[in-house]
């Protein structure tokens, strides 16, 4: 759907909607577009399959066609032999010369430079990661891989609503069982503490206004843009119980992920029976919406009949009753890894379907403002 650059509207994940207890399927989930209920249809988007396309440019990187010599110190992590940009060490590290060789300015001979390739089409040209690798992560890690599908978050919160590391570390395990690694990345933390209504503009100029500070000017440049926008907010007070939702807008700087955590808190723990049944924890639910809205951010719709069939266990479905959740939160008598969540994880996991429809070329505040299927999604 093309929208107007005042237009705005909003695609939302309410999660665990007030169940009042473990079985009682009373309280449906909210899963609506402020008005619409999604169970729109597929309408075809395109899905990132795996298959590498080279559609980068060489963001400045010399091209270097010959061998070149190496006779520095081969661990020195500035000797870049082919001159493509990229520090022999870092290419070395990818682990697979046929793709990324520290000898060669253009490995795959196709006239562009290491450097401005995306082997693992993900959007990121091997420039861009390395440029990434500078800024510190939660939970650290070493950086984006150029052979390892990336998404980037910048995650802004309210003061007192960052949720512990811990919650950002299942994040991470969600979405490398999905064959991605996601690397969080803390901004602006302490933002001032207030509750949004229904109005769209207030969470529209929110999101505006707390655009990426890092405050990294190295070289090569760190394309900020390229980062999912994920706001940890305190919660709606027209929605009371709304856990999480993608805003799409008319800019890019517009759009994001709001978490409200104060809304979960308040419901969290909850759907377990003393003894017999865990109950899931506001650390799980924080991480499992977490990673449930940034599947929004790459064109996901919700686990509905649309999409042939409700599957409880994927983390794209909206549970409507404690038996859902516990399987959907901790996989409740599933032992099949492609449905989602399973009883050895315990824990939120997307299924084979819903990586499938993944689009890591075409996310939510940074490629595109708007979310595909007239703002609904690839249904699953």
């Amino acid at each position: 759907m093309t929208r107007s650059p005042g237009s705005l509207a909003v695609f939302v994940a309410a999660l665990l909607l007030a169940i009042p207890a473990c079985g009682d399927d009373a309280a449906p989930g909210d899963a609506t577009h402020d008005g619409g209920t999604n169970n729109g249809a597929n309408n075809g988007g395109p899905t990132n399959n795996g298959g590498p396309t080279n559609n980068a440019t060489n963001n400045g990187a010399s091209t270097n066609n010959g061998t070149g010599t190496n006779n520095g110190d081969p661990g020195d992590p500035t000797l870049d032999t082919d001159g493509d940009g990229l520090p022999d060490v870092w290419e070395r590290a990818a682990g697979d010369v046929t793709r990324l060789d520290p000898t060669k300015a253009d490995t795959d001979g196709d006239g562009t430079a290491d450097g401005g390739e995306d082997p693992d089409d993900d959007g990121l040209t091997n420039l861009e990661e390395l440029a990434f690798g500078r800024l510190v992560a939660t939970p650290a890690d070493d950086g984006p891989r150029p052979l390892q599908p990336s998404v980037l978050v910048e995650v802004d919160a309210m003061a007192g609503r960052l949720p512990s590391e811990a919650v950002f570390a299942e994040a991470v395990a969600t979405y490398a069982d999905a064959g991605i690694d996601i690397h969080f990345y803390l901004d602006q933390t302490e933002l001032e503490v207030f509750t949004f209504d229904g109005a769209f503009a207030p969470r529209q100029q929110f999101l505006e206004l707390h655009g990426p500070t890092f405050g990294d000017s190295g070289a090569p440049a760190i394309p900020y843009a390229k980062m999912i926008h994920v706001l940890i907010a305190t919660r709606r007070t027209d929605r009371a119980f709304r856990g999480g939702e993608a805003v799409t807008a008319g800019t890019v700087e517009q759009s994001g992920i709001f978490i409200y955590r104060d809304a979960l808190a308040e419901l969290h723990p909850q759907c377990g029976v003393e003894g017999v049944v865990a109950p899931i924890t506001l650390e799980e639910a924080l991480a499992s919406t977490i990673a449930h809205e940034i599947g929004h951010a790459l064109q996901l719709g919700h686990d509905t009949e649309a999409g042939g069939g409700i599957n409880d266990y994927d983390i794209m479905v909206v549970p409507e009753s404690c038996g859902q959740a516990q399987k959907r939160f901790h996989g409740e008598g599933n032992s099949d890894p492609g449905l989602g969540a399973t009883e050895a994880v315990g824990g939120s996991r997307f299924s084979d379907q819903a990586i499938e429809a993944m689009e890591l070329r075409n996310k939510l505040s940074a490629e595109t403002a708007e979310i595909v299927n007239e703002g609904e999604g690839h249904p699953l």
